[in-house]
């Protein structure tokens, strides 16, 4: 096994905060979202190949889908067809959900304010945890808007008819 580092890449220190990685089965790659402390907190991709001498290319995502700094805190990546999503907390929309889907190659990559899109307040997205199930990508976080309860947002993969829960205890 070879070890294939983010400085090889030519990115500066703290390129891999947070990383949630994901398999590509189909096109034997291995997917790693992390918040990219070296380019102002913004959501990174890392795609690499599943070799002996692994060989891995760099997305700065937030930037692809038009979001600036501070977007891409705490991600928690899954893959579904030929997509991977990624929730993060959105640091410059006050703590929110954000959800970025891109291609697996790391193209193609969108945005979607989750926690709005699902009319839930600031601080509602903390420590995002994302699972694709069907047709659906659902993401639960920390709402410490609202006494720090579970929020669960529930959005078709296609992005459309976001809907939120927030958990309460009986």
């Amino acid at each position: 096994a070879e070890y294939m580092g983010s400085a090889a890449l030519g990115l500066g220190a703290d390129s891999g905060l947070d990383p949630s990685a994901c398999v590509d089965v189909a096109n034997a790659k291995v997917l790693v979202a992390t918040r990219n402390g070296f380019n102002s907190n913004r959501l990174s991709l890392f795609v690499c190949t599943l070799e002996v001498s692994p060989s891995c290319a760099h997305v700065d995502v937030s930037s692809a889908a038009g979001q600036g700094i501070s977007t891409g805190f705490a991600p928690s990546a899954a893959i579904s067809g030929s997509k991977i999503f990624v929730a993060t907390t959105n640091a410059a929309d006050s703590d929110t959900v954000a959800l970025f889907t891109c291609n697996l190659d790391g193209s193609g990559c969108t945005f979607q304010a989750l926690s709005s899109a699902a009319g839930l307040s600031s601080s509602s997205g903390l420590s995002p945890s994302l699972v694709v199930a069907g047709s659906s990508v659902v993401v639960a976080s920390e709402h410490v808007g609202n006494g720090s309860r579970t929020a669960v947002i529930a959005v078709s993969v296609s992005g459309a008819d976001a809907r939120a829960q927030v958990v309460t205890a009986p």
